[in-house]
């Protein structure tokens, strides 16, 4: 494979030019925007390897602007001198088909290497021990569930591939939930049974629980994890999404999905914005830094949501090009605003949301069929509940329903879904009715 490799174009760099710290290559600063465009009109990759260390200029989101990634590609976060070093690089260069040896154009002014261009030939490291780990632990709402859901539809064709999807419990949501319950029992013995099942080749785990609860495990959870992988070569997969987009996916499921009985005790969207939790996710380069410490993972691959993250996946678990694999689709589905705005307002008043949850998803899901996963789960549970409960729960939403007027269904958008939630309730109503004679 032949690529264009960059490395350290950050504004760190440009201040210490400024500083009187003149470059090896004075001419690199000329050429900075056309060799990567020259590299792309030839089909080349370009890779882009950042340093980040929040105490000096190179830190995230800092890279020069002409020499900036293109939107949506997948950038190598380091924390060392060294590209390689638990960065994930090896693993993404050797990808798919198993490729032994590349042709790198080194561009990076502060280090003693010859000018840009090409044919600076590498040997290959020796290929990765076996067995090999790869964790997927998120963000929460960056793609974790379609790539679960991916990972579970191929999981015959991985195999063959020697990359194994390990056991999950809920074929709807086949994330390795039970993961979770093992870091919080700080007792692994599914994990190491997955672990010993594998001995050739590469176990994939994907639960983002873990990244979300990770601060609330026993503080032997994590060396009996790393203990539990059995000497295995852990490389840490994240996704990165837009800050925006994402606090907005989170506030919504925070909305939908509150960690305890009561009332929403998720506050306005500004406000949630600026939580402690967040503002460290948001830095994930920061987070994967101490979370592959925890992990004891040896590389950390962090891919763009908005861009082909899967192809970085891929790349990491060094899949070929196979056509059997079945493609990447959409499995949760955000929920729509409308409906975020209609349950914040009934909950207004209820000392307990939980029936007035399971009575209104479960009414949303027939009135509007959704691939979310989580109202999808609720309607369920309500559907299980004896006839009478059901009957009572409908009559309380056809009563809030009643005075519900003037809801939005986003920007200059008026919303039809209280009157359809009505024409749902009167069937389901009716049908009841019928049923318990």
């Amino acid at each position: 494979m032949q690529a264009l490799l960059v490395i350290d174009r950050q504004n760190g760099m440009r201040d210490r030019i400024r500083a009187g710290r003149g470059p090896v290559n004075p001419g690199a600063r000329n050429r900075m925007a056309a060799l990567p465009a020259n590299a792309r009109g030839r089909g080349v990759p370009v890779i882009h390897v950042h340093h980040h260390d929040p105490a000096s200029p190179f830190r995230m989101g800092a890279p020069v602007p002409c020499a900036a990634p293109l939107a949506g590609k997948t950038t190598f976060w380091k924390h060392a001198s060294s590209a390689f070093a638990e960065t994930g690089l090896y693993a993404g260069l050797r990808g798919p088909g198993g490729v032994t040896s590349w042709s790198l154009g080194w561009w990076r002014s502060s280090a003693s290497l010859r000018p840009c261009g090409w044919g600076r030939t590498l040997s290959p490291e020796p290929a990765s021990r076996h067995p090999r780990v790869i964790l997927h632990f998120g963000p929460p709402k960056t793609g974790t569930s379609a790539l679960q859901a991916w990972c579970a539809v191929n999981r015959a064709l991985l195999a063959r591939h020697r990359v194994y999807y390990a056991g999950f419990d809920n074929a709807e949501d086949p994330k390795h939930q039970w993961l979770l319950r093992e870091f919080r029992q700080a007792r692994f013995d599914r994990l190491a049974a997955e672990v010993a099942a594998r001995p050739d080749g590469t176990l994939v785990l994907s639960c983002e629980g873990v990244l979300v609860h990770r601060a609330t495990f026993p503080v032997e959870a994590w060396p009996r994890f790393r203990a539990a992988l059995g000497g295995a070569a852990a490389h840490l997969f994240l996704v990165q999404r837009d800050p925006l987009g994402w606090t907005r996916s989170l506030w919504k499921q925070g909305i939908l999905n509150p960690p305890q009985a009561g009332r929403i005790p998720v506050p306005d969207p500004e406000r949630f914005g600026r939580q402690r939790w967040l503002a460290e996710m948001t830095a994930l380069p920061d987070l994967a830094r101490r979370l592959a410490k925890e992990c004891g993972a040896e590389g950390t691959m962090i891919a763009a949501y908005e861009g082909d993250w899967l192809a970085a996946f891929r790349s990491l678990a060094q899949l070929p090009d196979d056509p059997g694999f079945l493609p990447l689709t959409l499995v949760n589905d955000s929920a729509p605003d409308d409906l975020i705005a209609l349950y914040r307002s009934l909950a207004v008043g209820e000392p307990d949301v939980s029936e007035l949850r399971l009575v209104l998803f479960a009414c949303f899901c027939r009135a509007e069929p959704t691939a979310n996963l989580m109202l999808r789960s609720v309607a369920r549970r309500f559907a299980a509940q004896p006839q009478a409960m059901q009957a009572r729960q409908l009559d309380h939403l056809a009563a809030r329903l009643a005075g519900t007027t003037g809801l939005s269904g986003g920007p200059d958008k008026a919303s039809d879904l209280p009157s359809r939630l009505a024409g749902v309730l009167a069937d389901r109503r009716a049908n009841l009715s019928a049923a318990r004679g």
